[in-house]
């Protein structure tokens, strides 16, 4: 697997993700997909830096693997068994609906994945914060699809949302976890707890021709500690 390492992308991506103390550059380059991106060819499977042109083969990929309480990704099962097949570290992701009940969705979530979460750790997508609750009540029921899913793989889940999200209703709520910020800026504005940043979601890739796709860095001591 082609390791990518010490981009000249970012001269704000460093070892924990840090925008204040212009840390040297380091991170991996990886992806994430879902039915929007139709059959991937993992074989062919290449993405372009926008800033050099250079294609690289992903060093990860997150996939999504359920929707709320009632759905599976369409295309989940064979994202899961090709990327695999063809030597992808993977991990799988949740799309929280705060509607439904959490443990209902991190049952659907166990059972779809089964036995394995995967070479990284499970995720959970949270972007939605509606009317008809609060912040306190989201907070609660996200804390209990976190610890429903930790304690069946042993793993404690990485949690993705938005820079705005993150500060408004997540930041100082999760200790000791760990965060994937999706802001699209060549400054990110995240702070020492982001290990992943989702930097663009207009990404081209070879062996994918269904739409763009969205483009991450993941902190390189992450990886080393898995």
């Amino acid at each position: 697997m082609r390791i990518v390492a010490k981009w000249g992308l970012l001269a704000v991506l460093g070892l924990a993700l840090t925008a204040s103390s212009n840390p040297q550059p380091a991170g991996l380059l990886g992806i994430d997909i879902s039915a929007h991106q139709g059959v991937v060819q993992f074989e062919k499977l290449e993405v372009q830096d926008k800033l050099t042109g250079e294609w690289v083969r992903p060093h990860f990929i997150y996939i999504r693997a359920t929707n709320g309480a009632g759905r599976l990704d369409d295309y989940f099962n064979r994202n899961w068994t090709e990327s695999k097949t063809h030597g992808f570290k993977r991990g799988a992701y949740h799309f929280y609906q705060p509607r439904h009940d959490p443990r209902d969705q991190a049952e659907l979530f166990v059972k779809t994945l089964g036995s394995t979460a995967g070479e990284l750790p499970p995720v959970l997508d949270i972007e939605w914060m509606p009317s008809y609750t609060t912040p306190e009540r989201l907070r609660a029921d996200l804390h209990v699809w976190l610890n429903k899913v930790k304690g069946h793989y042993g793993v404690q889940p990485v949690i993705y949302t938005n820079v705005s999200y993150y500060q408004d209703y997540l930041k100082g709520y999760f200790p000791g976890y760990k965060f994937w910020i999706a802001h699209y800026s060549t400054t990110p504005r995240l702070d020492q707890h982001a290990h992943f940043w989702q930097f663009s979601d207009k990404g081209v890739a070879r062996g994918i021709t269904q739409n763009v796709v969205d483009l991450n860095y993941a902190v390189t001591e992450f990886f080393q500690s898995l």
